[in-house]
């Protein structure tokens, strides 16, 4: 989808895009990456003329969303953003692509910029009313604000996108190390045909589809369930 915003009263039309990447073999970190490809294209700004801003937002259905702070990144070069990771479940990756304040530039209500490393929305028009230094004329979005406009790019002339992702690394590493204990216990069974393997990964798609599509999974339940698999599991050709 191409949203279309003022860059320095030139038009642009830039499509954001984020990816999210790798985890830490620990699970206790993960990386998504900005692969945004017009930056510098077709007039558009390249990307170290722009601030992007990252929001990370953990959906639990059962006991509310949490915010997550991503570490620390620079917001006018880095492209590859890190953040911690405490459980499996469904993630939100927002980024929002601001212009920075320009004293020349006329701004008009619910326009997002960048001051100081941190993001505006105009209140009032204005041209030349600094939202460091001035009251009356901008505000710092709320979360609920962070929201609309990640959702509602070009009612605030800005750029932004939202990645939905279903995090399943610790159930992942639960899973290989259940087959990795099985093979040691003596509990592997033929080779060739692998019956135990293929069970077991009937058994983990299962969950991984289901908790897909209902864009849920209760963070270490999904551990604790990959480990009653295990436990409960018996191989019927050993």
């Amino acid at each position: 989808m191409v949203f279309v915003y003022l860059y320095k009263k030139i038009q642009m039309a830039i499509t954001l895009a984020l990816q999210q990447n790798t985890y830490t073999d620990d699970c206790t970190q993960g990386t998504i990456n900005d692969i945004t490809a017009d930056y510098g294209t077709g007039g558009n700004p390249d990307r170290v003329d722009l601030d992007i801003f990252i929001f990370i937002e953990k959906i639990n259905l059962e006991t509310g969303n949490g915010n997550i702070l991503p570490n620390s990144y620079s917001i006018g070069s880095d492209t590859s953003f890190t953040f911690p990771l405490g459980e499996d479940g469904w993630y939100k990756f927002k980024a929002i692509a601001a212009e920075r304040w320009d004293i020349a530039t006329s701004y008009t209500i619910n326009q997002v910029i960048s001051r100081s490393e941190t993001l505006y929305i105009c209140t009032t028009d204005n041209t030349g009313e600094d939202p460091v230094s001035t009251t009356g004329f901008w505000e710092e979005p709320s979360d609920a604000q962070i929201i609309l406009i990640t959702e509602n790019p070009a009612t605030y002339s800005t750029n932004a996108v939202v990645l939905d992702k279903i995090v399943i690394c610790y159930s992942q590493v639960c899973f290989e190390d259940m087959v990795i204990n099985q093979s040691i216990n003596g509990c592997m069974c033929d080779p060739k045909n692998n019956s135990f393997i293929d069970k077991m990964e009937v058994e983990l798609n299962a969950a991984r589809i289901a908790d897909a599509q209902s864009k849920f999974m209760q963070g270490e339940k999904s551990v604790r369930a990959m480990n009653d698999i295990c436990q409960n599991f018996e191989c019927d050709e050993c």
